[in-house]
């Protein structure tokens, strides 16, 4: 205690600025209990202990310290990281690795110019430490500490709006705590707990993993005094493939699997987009770089790959673009490429090519498999030679500690299905206004046709009924069973009759699910048919109902699976939403579209409902397509917490055009040509066009036409 004392009392200004910085004020030793060296040590070691270890004489060693009013390892913990940040005072000076960084390895956020990533040991166990402590009070442990030091936001502006922008903007979801200086990201089946504070000279930003799923519902004891954290919005975990590999992530971004166990072939390549992030050293063993590798997989044989490579030196960007066809032979897969060309930038992505050209194209056979992570599913690629590739770079995957003679590939986001662009066929349309595409054959089978008050999505004997938004059918209901009877009696019952073996089984969850079946006899038609009514409520409320027409109950298990009652395992069956997808001619575009978006996420206290805080964000973005394929593109935001919101203009105009039904090609926006994915997706009486941006893929949003 004594020597602790010591450290404290010669910590240099900037020192105690630093801890401070991390949310640890400096304490004085007259208010901690008296306590030798080993029952510190004895304390902290119980701390994860369900029974605590009898001493000889018979006490709970967790119980020697007394005389303070906080629970023992939450208190006890906070004395390790004041003793870990002392200790850290002291080798600082020998441990210099603060290296530039331009994006974060961990969540995929770009940084601010001029960020550092401190890697000194002390520093990433003292950051993981004080995340710790916020992580427990939802029954999980962190890993994968990344510390980030950023410029102060006086030179760039970049505070707490901007980081949950760039998470938003890389799909993570935000999940509020009670502390304004942490918060919870999450994305499929990751969680990341992060931390951010400004001070004048520098921000600090840390992120780490948590090793398990965080039970947000949990109540944990609280001794800080403050109002319990406000209710957040989680997603449940899918149910992983059967198979219970671990890895440690290695110092330079590897992955290590610690067992041994054979790996299961499950799973399938074009559910997802597969990537790998590795850091990059020089010779030296100081940051270098990084390099990003993506693979997306389509169901009629094709696939696209890319790599982004950055360097700290101009110019700083080199990247790969691929294209090219796969086939699968039993747990073998080649890819033969069609297409592979490089692109070389300046400093940002977004710079001028200043030099391009083709690559040597490299057939290469692989071995794969499926495994799953800290319950995230990954993709293992051997080559079969054993040797590296061109394409994929260095081996990166570790198992049973030694390096192994392969790749390993995480699942990203779920691609949409690709669709076939030469099998749309011209129907008249059944909503208001003149498009040109009603039909649409995928490549999968399925075929949506724009309907009325739906889109029949049909395929051999199988029919779906993707059902537009309805005000009476969607009316809230805080009985999930008195919900789902009213949209059956809504949307079901009146095109059928005499129904019979009629089930309704909602299941209760953050997301809850609708599910009816039953068996009746079409009006139209006189055949009899089983029926099943679906709806996924997400958290943002675009849950559809989903009718199922099969000729019976065993067809439509056969295509979708069995009913049971768990809310996850039913990506199957909720992602039929998604074949609301139409094409779109150039002459479709005409007139203004808005997408006049207004979202506002009110926080309540779990406990007393109280309001816990607002936090605004609005946009309104329009697109403008006039007579010779000009536009006008202007985009206002407005966001920030109320009481300090921020506003943003920007504008541009110029020439578009289509290389085909899915995409648009704009000349200028934001002082550069631009790509878009585009598609229609229907409502009752109108059109909505989706886009998004092909070079930054992060989801679609939707305009409407403004007559």
């Amino acid at each position: 205690m004594k020597e602790m004392q010591k450290e404290m009392n010669d910590m240099s200004p900037e020192d105690k600025k630093m801890m401070d910085s991390m949310g640890i004020k400096m304490p004085s030793i007259k208010d901690i209990p008296k306590a030798t060296d080993k029952q510190l040590a004895d304390a902290y070691e119980n701390e994860n202990r369900i029974v605590p270890k009898r001493d000889p004489n018979g006490q709970n060693s967790s119980c020697l310290l007394k005389g303070t009013n906080e629970h023992t390892p939450f208190y006890m913990k906070k004395i390790f990281l004041l003793s870990l940040l002392c200790a850290f005072v002291t080798v600082a000076n020998a441990q210099k690795k603060l290296t530039p960084i331009t994006q974060s390895a961990l969540t995929g956020i770009g940084l601010p110019n001029g960020s550092k990533q401190d890697s000194r040991i002390l520093s990433v166990a003292a950051a993981a430490t004080l995340l710790e402590m916020e992580s427990d009070k939802t029954g999980t442990k962190v890993q994968n500490t990344e510390v980030l030091i950023l410029p102060p936001a006086s030179l760039n502006r970049f505070n707490k709006d901007s980081l949950v922008k760039r998470l938003v903007i890389r799909n993570w979801k935000i999940i509020a705590t009670e502390s304004a200086n942490y918060l919870w990201a999450q994305k499929d089946k990751r969680f990341v707990i992060v931390y951010f504070l400004m001070n004048p000279k520098e921000s600090s930003l840390y992120f780490a993993e948590a090793s398990s799923t965080p039970n947000f519902n949990t109540q944990v004891e609280n001794t800080t005094g403050k109002p319990p954290a406000a209710t957040p919005v989680i997603q449940q975990p899918i149910q992983p493939v059967q198979n219970t590999n671990k890895a440690i992530e290695s110092i330079d971004g590897k992955q290590q699997s610690n067992t041994n166990t054979p790996i299961t072939t499950s799973g399938s390549l074009i559910n997802y987009v597969w990537k790998s992030h590795q850091n990059r050293k020089d010779a030296m063993g100081n940051y270098a770089g990084y390099s990003t590798n993506s693979y997306q997989f389509y169901s009629n044989g094709t696939y696209k790959f890319s790599t982004t490579t950055f360097q700290n030196y101009a110019p700083k960007y080199y990247m790969v673009y691929e294209d090219g066809t796969y086939q699968i032979d039993g747990s073998k897969i080649t890819l033969k490429p069609v297409t592979s060309k490089f692109e070389v930038r300046q400093k940002e992505k977004t710079d001028p090519v200043l030099k391009s050209g083709n690559l040597v194209l490299e057939s290469v056979q692989y071995s794969f498999e499926y495994t799953t992570i800290y319950d995230r599913q990954r993709l293992i690629l051997a080559p079969t030679t054993s040797s590296e590739t061109k394409r994929d770079g260095e081996f990166n995957f570790y198992s049973g500690g030694a390096m192994t003679k392969s790749y390993l590939y995480d699942a990203e986001e779920k691609p949409v299905t690709q669709i076939n662009n030469n099998q749309n066929t011209q129907l008249p349309t059944l909503s208001s206004g003149s498009y040109s595409f009603s039909t649409t054959n995928f490549d999968d089978g399925w075929v949506s046709t724009v309907q009325e008050d739906w889109i029949q999505v049909t395929k051999g004997n199988i029919k779906v009924l993707i059902h537009y938004p309805n005000k009476n059918a969607d009316a809230y209901n805080s009985v999930l069973m008195d919900g789902l009877k009213n949209a059956w009696n809504i949307l079901v019952a009146p095109k059928y009759s005499s129904a019979s073996n009629f089930e309704f089984k909602p299941i209760s969850s953050w997301q809850s699910i609708e599910f009816a079946e039953g068996d009746a006899v079409e009006k139209t038609t006189g055949t009899s048919v089983h029926i099943v009514l679906f709806k996924m409520n997400y958290s943002n409320g675009s849950g559809k109902y989903l009718e199922f027409i099969t000729p019976d109950k065993k067809t439509f298990e056969q295509e979708f699976g069995p009913y049971h009652e768990t809310s996850y395992g039913w990506e199957k069956v909720e992602g039929m939403a998604n074949y609301n997808k139409f094409a779109v001619a150039a002459t479709d575009l005409t007139g203004k579209w808005t997408n006049n978006f207004s979202g506002t996420q009110q926080y309540a206290n779990a406990y007393t409902g109280a309001s816990a805080g607002m936090d605004t964000h609005s946009s309104n973005q329009n697109f403008e397509f006039g007579p010779q394929n000009t536009y006008k593109w202007d985009l206002s935001v407005a966001s920030g917490f109320v009481g300090n919101i921020k506003f943003q203009n920007v504008k541009s105009s110029g020439q578009f055009s289509m290389p085909n039904n899915w995409q648009i090609n704009f000349s200028d926006l934001e002082g550069k040509p631009k790509t878009y994915n585009a598609f229609f997706s229907c409502i009752k009486g109108f059109r909505i066009l989706m886009l998004e941006d092909a070079g930054y893929p992060t989801g679609y949003t939707g305009y409407g036409k403004v007559e």
